[in-house]
């Protein structure tokens, strides 16, 4: 029987698009948007991981982050020009709400420390959350096990009695190998029937 459900942010509760990051900070830099995405992301010791995984904090981020984008902006400015691209995804918010009246719900997101303090503990969804699991707090990433033994933990649940929401295949099938049911969640599929079918207490 499932008695938690377990969401992702990202691309889940909240839309989230970094090219507005990218397009705003390149009119401050000599680098392109291409290139300051690169700068995030490219490599396995990428600062976007770093950051993630909590190896750094907020603001040895934003210090490298200008240094190496070569970024004209106060650091106050980028942080907030980083944080400036999540909108609510409302149907799967209000989803959210429904079932937090009814079940448990949690978060498990590979996110960090400016997203979080910035924009997300601030959100209606994570007000909701009866255990918050973040990469940045675990020091681990999905879809590494630690992260979501972490949630489990908090919720004192087996992952047989959870089922995870992510729009990442891989990330669903992680926990699934763990005894989670899984749903992928790619923005078409009908979140409610899912949850219905796996015995959620949901009107269909």
């Amino acid at each position: 029987m499932i008695r938690c459900v377990v969401f992702d942010f990202g691309n889940v509760l909240y839309w989230f698009d970094y090219s507005r990051f990218y397009n705003l900070v390149q009119k401050h830099s000599a680098l392109s948007a291409d290139q300051i995405r690169d700068v995030l992301y490219d490599g396995e010791d990428a600062l976007s991981r770093r950051l993630e995984t909590g190896t750094i904090g907020r603001d040895e981020f934003i210090s490298l982050l200008r240094s190496r984008a070569q970024i004209d902006l106060p650091p106050e400015q980028l942080e907030r020009h980083f944080v400036d691209i999540f909108e609510p995804n409302t149907p799967v918010v209000d989803l959210a709400a429904e079932l937090a009246a009814v079940v448990p719900i949690a978060l498990l997101s590979n996110t960090n420390e400016i997203h979080y303090e910035q924009y997300m503990k601030h959100t209606e969804a994570i007000k909701l959350m009866s255990a918050v699991s973040l990469s940045h707090r675990v020091g681990a990433m999905k879809p590494a096990e630690a992260i979501f033994r972490e949630v489990l933990d908090q919720l004192q649940l087996p992952a047989e009695q959870c089922v995870f929401i992510d729009d990442v295949p891989a990330y669903v099938e992680a926990a699934r190998v763990l005894g989670f049911s899984g749903v992928h969640y790619d923005g078409a599929i009908d979140l409610r029937r899912a949850l219905v079918d796996l015995g959620l207490p949901l009107r269909a």
